[in-house]
């Protein structure tokens, strides 16, 4: 192999945005299933153009906190010190009558806050590793108060050697569920669920439904009896996900008229 050939080939394993070292290139936000998907910003200028807020002050381990997107309700962004994509959370009302926070979910205020991150937490103010072009970023992890991160296998057998639970067969569109299950104690919001492609089973997304109600909607969306629930689902993917199952066990899509 020349040299330019070989300097050629890996300049494009550089350039491919969901290779092995990368979980994605964009964050999509579920508003409604089979229906209605929103393309979030990736960078702290584009959020500001798109009328979002951007703290100017960087948390430790979160980074640049945006709020207020105009199709984002509670959901809000972490940006780097830089303005690259550190990752995103959701801020909900406890439920009447919760006292204990469960976890992953930590009290700010008089609300509830959970968070996913995409590199590692020294990369939010500056101390860690830069963001690559093209990608979000080479994880998923759920921040823990006061703890270490919990990551997420990266492909359905890691998430099956890792005794996630098996959610059924794949969803059109959207994925096979694998349930995380360690905080699945009261008082339950919900479990936290990976989402795996049929195709290659790389994880693709997550999904943090709410088995109470929830007024929080975007980014919530609400699944009736006949369509998984009744549950509020939260589903953010990081690829496209049309087609995604694959050959894979499917289950049969149903109207996206009848999820509101």
């Amino acid at each position: 192999m020349s040299k330019m050939f070989r300097s050629l080939v890996l300049a494009a394993l550089v350039a491919t945005p969901c290779d092995a070292t990368s979980i994605g290139d964009r964050l999509v936000l579920e508003e409604t299933y089979l229906g209605k998907y929103d393309n979030l910003p990736l960078t702290a200028s584009d959020a500001l153009a798109e009328g979002w807020e951007v703290d100017d002050s960087c948390e430790d381990g979160l980074g640049r906190r945006a709020s207020g997107g105009p199709h984002s309700g509670k959901l809000h962004i972490w940006y780097d010190r830089s303005g690259d994509v550190m990752g995103y959370g959701v801020r909900i009302k406890p439920n009447l009558g919760t006292l204990i926070v469960p976890h992953p979910w930590k009290r700010v205020g008089h609300e509830f806050q959970m968070d996913f991150l995409f590199r590692e937490k020294e990369a939010a103010c500056g101390h860690g590793t830069s963001a690559v072009r093209g990608s979000i970023g080479d994880r998923l992890m759920i921040d823990v108060d006061g703890g270490e991160p919990v990551q997420f296998p990266l492909t359905l057998s890691g998430a099956q050697q890792a005794s996630f639970m098996d959610g059924g067969d794949c969803w059109t569109d959207m994925g096979k569920h694998m349930i995380y299950n360690h905080w699945l104690v009261p008082p339950i919001v919900g479990p936290i669920m990976g989402l795996y492609r049929g195709d290659d089973e790389s994880l693709h997304g997550v999904n943090a439904p709410s088995l109470t109600p929830r007024d929080e909607t975007p980014p919530y969306e609400y699944f009736d009896l006949h369509h998984g629930g009744p549950v509020h689902g939260f589903h953010i993917y990081f690829r496209d996900h049309k087609g995604c199952c694959g050959s894979a066990p499917t289950k049969p899509p149903f109207d996206a008229a009848a999820v509101v």
